[in-house]
């Protein structure tokens, strides 16, 4: 490869005075780059200074830190550094005018990831980026940056071309990069790129596309070119890939590849070759070592998924959604929603972010996110309210809802024809208590929503209102009552849950969740389809107020999200995943998770009516009629469940999508779902069941301790009614203690008859600590016995009580009868 020579960047004092100057000033943030661009290009005579003037400098956060040079010291040319460079945080873009007879433009480019502790573990991850050349709309370069790497050099031509954009995504705002050397020049060059280690070390990259680099995700038997450097003198490099599946059945697989080195300029040896990826899909590590002249020079492990690809152009609809963008804006993981094979994307619009000064809306931001949704063609739900800028008033008054009403209209109107479906407002329920405004403003604001969104675009569809309290089912109610229902054409709820989708946490169980609003809907007269707008098993330490799943980890969250998804197919549900890369308490990708994900999505994607085969509450499974014959799924989440399955040409797969064998006859089920294909209908006989949980008997509750100005009035076989005052969250009945096993998990079941307001309860230990969460009686009263499950970690607790509350948002009377408690050890 000809590389070309770039000169020292030389510092000139007037130049450099009018930099800080500018970069002090309120428009420091052009000025900076047009004479940074004006210092790179005619310090090195290149070009004349009438021919720079940026046309456009963006960011993807508002208010980001302009660019600024900045001294960096990284290893070049030997013990050579880089000059002074532009330095900018992750998410912006530079764009400017190609000067007239320039036909190379060249730089050496570097990524300071930020670095990230896993909580709970010894593994640091770092900040994700993509880095972008783009020429006329077209990407001429592009990189994903996921760690640490040396200087990357690079040349594209330019000869021809009207404008050139230095662009950059990522996964916050925090990354940097650097930008030395950025120059045009009129001198042709090959185009290309290579990394600069420093002296006496090398390189690998096997990660040369952004999705495998970003997001550790190959497809099964991709080539994948692997390129190896080395900073010396060298002729051949030996790079050893070691691939080491997850599933214990697949033996690890070592690659060697001999690599050629030819020598380069800056005293760089670089060489390339291939590797094919194993066909083994799944998480997996992938260990890369490069060996010149017998030395070690270069080693790095890194977790990995192996998927399907899956072609969303070939699905006109599908229940599989992810909601991975929240801030209104493009990040990173926005550009590899299409990985998961989920149709649907659910996007925010942030009324703040859109318009902080009122009447000048700027649409930049959420028009390149509804683009690079549809480039991945998905179809978007998107909501519109959560928070709004301070210019618009309290909530629910006149001036809020005249500019609320504005709001909706003109987003509406705009994408109109892109976006169909509008998540009217998110967790409202949520926000009502927390938001001060008018007493009723969530029911003015929502009804000028409904109102709004169908006069400007008739043919949109409302979906509300995506709640996520524990009392969210009264919270319908309470809309309903106020005559919403007729506005809403899709009911929507968030069913977070911190265990199994088949267990009840509470009053429900996942299937329980979508049928509730369902058949709420129709003791209103109306029918209307369900949604699960957002939920997952977020999983991370507990006491964080964000880890809704303390208790799970990645290999459970894999197996819940996959079977929720199926049961949700199954019951034609769309349910929208939440974080599905990252979250920020786990800032981890969950690779598990997505090649789990994208197993299910490829098989059951596109059309095909669903038929049962066993709907719990311990056996599962279904089928799906397609064009080409029956895929199906099956799962137990109680062990020791045996069947026998018939159909013609069957054929089995694990969770990942791998070919397995099973003895169709007597096929050991269990919680991990595995897939069947076949040419005929199947059938399904249950040979043995699972175990069931062997509950024992808790101290009758009319013996536990009611408390103070708490009517409590015990009844025959054991149970009780109790009436509180009004309040909210005050505790009611107080256990007798109850021994169990430390460090265990223990579920708890008991009966309530809700006839006013809510109740809860959970267990605390000798401190009176809460053991895991809140389980609540969220039904709507109904003067009927429900059963209450729960679980809970004892942790270092030898004995543990239970305790009910009323569970009151507001100060209010709770009114209900309590019976049979039980507790076991978790399945």
């Amino acid at each position: 490869m000809i590389l070309m020579a770039h000169e020292q960047i030389p510092t000139n004092t007037s130049t450099m005075r009018q930099l800080v100057t500018s970069l002090n000033s309120r428009t420091g943030l052009r000025s900076a780059l047009v004479i940074l661009m004006l210092c790179a290009i005619t310090c090195a005579g290149q070009a004349p200074q009438s021919t720079i003037q940026p046309a456009r400098v963006y960011s993807d956060w508002p208010g980001q830190t302009p660019p600024s040079l900045a001294g960096i010291a990284v290893g070049m040319r030997g013990n050579g550094s880089l000059p002074q460079a532009l330095r900018f945080l992750a998410g912006s873009q530079m764009t400017y005018p190609v000067p007239s007879g320039q036909s190379t433009f060249s730089g050496v480019l570097t990524y300071e990831p930020v670095q990230v502790k896993v909580p709970g573990s010894d593994a640091i991850v770092y900040t994700k980026a993509v880095f972008r050349i783009i020429l006329d709309g077209r990407t001429v370069l592009e990189r994903g940056m996921d760690r640490p790497e040396p200087p990357l050099e690079f040349s594209v031509p330019v000869a021809g071309a009207r404008e050139l954009t230095i662009s950059s995504r990522a996964s916050t705002a925090d990354g940097t990069f650097s930008l030395a050397r950025a120059q045009f020049s009129s001198a042709s060059s090959i185009a290309g790129s290579w990394f600069l280690p420093v002296a006496g070390t090398g390189f690998v990259d096997c990660t040369p596309l952004s999705r495998q680099a970003v997001v550790d995700a190959f497809f099964p038997g991709e080539s994948v070119p692997v390129s190896a450097s080395f900073a010396g003198q060298a002729t051949q490099a030996n790079i050893t890939l070691q691939f080491t599946p997850a599933v214990r059945s697949f033996a690890p697989t070592v690659t060697r590849l001999p690599v050629r080195l030819d020598p380069g300029q800056n005293g760089v040896a670089q060489g390339a070759a291939s590797w094919r990826v194993p066909n083994q899909q799944g998480p997996a590590k992938l260990a890369i070592d490069e060996e010149v002249n017998g030395r070690s020079v270069y080693h790095q492990e890194m977790r990995v998924a192996v998927i399907p690809s899956v072609d969303l152009s070939r699905i006109s609809n599908s229940t599989f959604g992810v909601h991975i963008s929240g801030g209104g804006r493009p990040f990173v993981w926005d550009e590899f929603a299409y990985l998961w094979g989920a149709k649907w994307g659910r996007l925010f619009v942030r009324w703040p972010v859109l318009e902080p000064v009122e009447g000048q809306p700027d649409f930049s931001r959420f028009d390149a996110l509804v683009a690079l949704y549809r480039a991945q063609n998905m179809q978007m739900l998107v909501a519109l309210g959560e928070d709004a800028p301070a210019w618009a008033g309290t909530p629910g008054s006149p001036g809020f809802m005249a500019a609320w009403k504005n709001y909706i209209a003109t987003v509406v109107k705009r994408f109109s024809g892109k976006v169909e479906y509008w998540d009217v407002f998110n967790e409202v329920d949520s926000k009502y208590g927390r938001i001060q405004g008018e007493s009723n403003w969530d029911i003015e604001v929502l009804r000028t929503a409904f109102q709004t969104i169908h006069s400007v675009d008739p043919a949109a569809k409302t979906v509300c209102c995506s709640t996520v309290t524990s009392n969210w089912l009264q919270y319908d109610k309470r809309l309903f009552d106020a005559g919403l229902l007729n506005g809403i054409d899709i009911v929507s709820l968030h069913p977070y849950t911190p265990i199994a989708p088949e267990r009840k946490s509470g009053s429900f169980s996942y299937v329980d969740e979508i049928n509730a609003p369902r058949e709420l809907a129709r003791t209103y007269g109306a029918s209307k389809p369900i949604w699960s707008t957002e939920a997952n098993w977020i999983i991370g330490p507990p006491g964080n107020p964000t880890v809704t799943a303390p208790g799970v980890n990645e290999e459970m969250q894999a197996e819940y999200v996959v079977r929720v998804n199926l049961i949700s197919h199954a019951a034609g549900v769309p349910y929208f995943l939440h974080a599905p890369f990252v979250t920020g308490i786990h800032p981890q990708l969950q690779l598990e998770t997505l090649a789990g994900y994208a197993a299910m999505t490829s098989l059951f994607s596109g059309p095909g009516k669903s038929t049962m085969l066993a709907s719990g509450p311990d056996l599962w499974g279904f089928y799906d009629a397609k064009a080409d014959g029956y895929v199906g799924a099956l799962w137990s989440t109680a062990t020791g469940s045996q069947v026998r399955l018939a159909a013609a040409n069957l054929r089995f797969l694990d969770m990942y999508g791998n070919p397995v064998r099973f003895n169709s006859d007597s096929v050991n089920l269990s919680q991990e779902p595995i897939y069947f294909l076949s040419s005929s209908a199947p059938q399904l006989q249950v040979l043995q069941q699972g175990q069931t949980a062997r509950w024992r008997p808790i101290e009758p509750v009319a013996h536990w301790t009611c408390s103070p100005a708490t009517r409590c009035s015990p009844l025959s076989a054991g149970g009780i009614h109790v009436i509180s005052q009004p309040s909210k969250y005050a505790y009611q009945l107080t256990s007798p203690n109850i021994a169990v096993k430390p460090q265990a998990c223990q579920m708890v079941r008991i009966r309530v008859n809700l006839n006013q307001g809510a109740a809860g309860i959970f267990a605390v230990d000798e401190n009176r600590k809460i053991l895991g969460k809140v389980a609540y009686a969220n039904f709507v009263p109904d003067h009927l016995a429900h059963e209450i499950t729960f679980n809970f970690e004892s942790g270092s607790a030898t004995s543990v009580r239970l305790v009910v509350s009323n569970a009151n948002p507001q100060d209010s009377v709770s009114d209900f009868y309590l019976a049979d408690p039980a507790i076991t050890d978790c399945e």
